[in-house]
């Protein structure tokens, strides 16, 4: 197997990256225009899209790090290397109004100690004017704020008894960001949403908004390019972990990481951690669920009712998209913050908005799926869902329908989304699979017609296809997954194939019987 190389797993901060030795996908030239453009910017992308990382060369670079760049893109822009004060505010895990002003202090205590305190300088904004100016008169540099995470706060404090009072600080704390701009260089803030509501957006009229931007649509992520450039080595190490050819291991990547767009040119970009981590593990694993779900997600789907078979396409209006305050938009704009959506398409009006990867399906699926099966307590639900799981990565077919048939049951017919029944079951299969981590794909075009569903596992790949018993049950879609031949456009996977064909009663709305391998159930 090839050699394992350092990877920046873990690693927010610059320095300890380069310091380290890791593996980096240079952006410098990006940071050089950032840091050396507008004075006030802000960039909104979802967690674990390497914002902290951003944020921490920033820093660097306004330290005037010049060692920590060696052999980077920005040496070929940066001549003068000027060291300014840098104060790095990072918000990410502050969820209290204690929490907000203990922190405050704390940084800016630290600050205090190099550039000195003025005992009338009573609240924070105070404070941090005064350091501002004693900074800016000890070096002779204006200065750059890199407040990362800035919403977190707010965020984090919603529909709790805090939220007032801490967005009341947090607005008087941003108040000099402007007040003070004669002595300030570059403020760049990170964040996943906009809350205008903190009047911060509103008092800085020239702030720089460049999470639309094309030019800046790769500053978070990784594209194929840069994959193909830097991790060469750790795409044939995954490859050949999983059996598959390095086009195959590329593929599998695309289909659960890839599929981000930040902008209207549409360049894809991969999820890095997501990423970083199937390389470091050699694993497509789903890492979305634990790094990348927000406490709000639920109350979100629940409270409007989504429609997970209606998110993808769906549609919103460009300035809405752009510009609405995190509070006040409808879900749509909240799940594309988060990083659920994203862009799919672009027009005059506005935007086309779609899950990006298989990876953010299955994590909505398993948030989704306890709201179509209530009557099952969560740990039988996990129970059946694990015996599935198991039972089609070893190919027993008869036990996965068995778990199969009881998820179904348990689907209140009155919660059908769709007219069509056999639409109904689809959608409901989808969710399920998606739970289970498989890739799915659905009407899938082939030669000869359309396959109603494709699920891959490890091991195995489940050729699909769903019929009503009125319209011909397991008999009709056996003899015609046979007679347009659907598997032949599989034959050449290393997987072992199963033709799966499933019947549902129109009257029990339940799974009736089922076909594999021309061996028939029920």
């Amino acid at each position: 197997m090839t050699p394992t190389r350092k990877l920046p797993l873990g690693i927010q901060t610059f320095e300890e990256l380069r310091r380290k030795g890791c593996l980096y996908v240079d952006k410098t030239d990006m940071v050089w225009h950032i840091a050396n453009g507008n004075k006030y910017n802000y960039l909104n992308r979802p967690r674990r899209f390497g914002k902290s990382l951003l944020a921490s060369t920033l820093h660097s670079y306004f330290d005037g790090r010049r060692d920590l760049f060696e052999g980077l893109k920005i040496m070929e822009r940066e001549t003068e290397w000027v060291s300014r004060p840098v104060f790095h505010f990072d918000m990410s895990s502050i969820s209290s109004e204690d929490g907000f002003l203990s922190y405050l202090n704390r940084k800016l205590s630290e600050y205090e100690e190099v550039y000195g305190r003025v005992e009338s300088e009573g609240k924070a904004s105070d404070r941090f004017a005064g350091i501002i100016h004693r900074s800016y008169q000890k070096t002779g540099q204006e200065v750059a704020i890199i407040i990362d995470e800035y919403d977190s706060p707010v965020r984090n404090t919603l529909n709790t008894a805090d939220h007032d009072a801490t967005r009341a600080h947090y607005r008087d704390f941003l108040s000099i960001l402007k007040s003070e701009g004669s002595y300030i260089h570059c403020v760049f803030i990170t964040g996943i949403a906009k809350f205008t509501q903190l009047s911060l957006f509103s008092a800085l009229n020239t702030l720089e908004n460049l999470s639309f931007r094309p030019q800046y649509a790769t500053l978070c992520g990784l594209t194929d390019e840069e994959i193909d450039q830097t991790f060469a080595p750790e795409m044939m190490r995954l490859a050949e972990a999983n059996r598959l050819t390095t086009e195959q291991a590329r593929q599998r990547l695309r289909e659960h990481y890839d599929g981000y767009h930040f902008s209207p040119n549409l360049i894809d970009v991969y999820n890095p951690t997501s990423v970083l981590k199937a390389f470091n593990n050699c694993v497509y694993e789903n890492n979305w669920a634990s790094d990348g779900a927000t406490l709000l997600l639920p109350t979100i789907l629940m409270e409007n009712d989504v429609q997970m078979e209606k998110l993808d396409p769906s549609s919103v209006e460009r300035t809405e998209l752009e510009t609405s305050d995190y509070l006040m938009s409808n879900y749509l704009v909240a799940l594309y913050q988060m990083g659920y959506l994203t862009i799919k398409d672009y027009d005059e009006w506005g935007y086309t908005l779609g899950f990006p990867n298989d990876e953010v399906r299955q994590t909505l699926s398993k948030i989704v799926l306890p709201n179509l099966t209530p009557s099952l307590d969560s740990p039988e639900r996990s129970s059946v869902l694990g015996r599935m799981a198991s039972a089609m990565e070893r190919g027993d077919v008869d036990t996965a329908m068995l778990c199969l048939s009881q998820l179904v049951a348990a689907a209140p017919y009155d919660n059908q989304r769709h007219k069509v029944l056999e639409s109904h079951f689809q959608f409901l299969l989808s969710m399920i699979f998606y739970s289970l981590n498989f890739s799915v794909q659905q009407e899938v075009r082939v030669a000869a017609g359309r396959i109603d569903m494709v699920v891959t596992t490890r091991r195995w790949l489940y050729v699909i296809e769903l019929k009503l018993k009125s319209n011909g049950g397991v008999l009709a879609a056996m003899e015609q997954m046979q007679a347009r031949r659907y598997v032949d456009a599989y034959s050449a996977q290393y997987r072992q194939l199963c033709q799966l064909a499933i019947e549902f009663d129109d009257d029990t709305h339940c799974v009736n019987r089922w076909i594999h391998s021309g061996f028939q159930m029920g």
